[in-house]
């Protein structure tokens, strides 16, 4: 009954493409925070799931979730839909002939949206990497090896 309200509740707001990419980049900024905070719990030591010292899974990157196999699983689904919305956002390159116009290009890349997300997506990459779950990493790379 729970997931058919989410999934009435989804339908009603996200009505326009303005919510519907609101919707995507907090799905992303919350794989980002579950991304960043199993890999520094991995990475330092401290072993914490949700406020409780971790008792299965030590060494592996699980965020808050308990299961490794469940926080690879959300960052493929996240993953995904950050390169969705990075697909979306998408210009015509333009062929430039002078170094000025470059370098200018080069700078609208460094203050662009699209870079912040490419840096969220590979953090949500080396998080998953560092779940070392045998099908969250097969399935994503494998579906990258498909969609490139």
């Amino acid at each position: 009954m729970a997931y058919v309200l989410l999934f009435t509740l989804t339908l009603l707001l996200v009505s326009n493409k303005h919510r519907l990419v609101m919707l995507g980049y907090t799905l992303v900024f919350s794989a980002v925070f579950q991304a960043f905070y199993g890999s520094m719990m991995t990475l330092s030591g401290l072993e914490y799931g949700f406020f409780v010292e971790k008792a299965a899974y030590v060494g592996f990157a699980t965020g808050t979730f308990v299961n490794r196999n469940h926080l690879a699983g959300y960052l493929e689904m996240a993953s995904a839909i950050g390169i969705g919305l990075l697909m979306a956002t998408t210009s015509n390159r333009v062929r430039v002939r002078s170094w000025r116009q470059r370098l200018r290009n080069l700078v609208n890349l460094m203050l662009s949206q699209k870079l912040l997300l490419r840096l969220m997506l590979a953090m949500m990459v080396i998080a998953l990497v560092l779940t070392r779950s045998r099908m969250g990493n097969t399935g994503f790379f494998s579906s990258m090896l498909v969609a490139g």
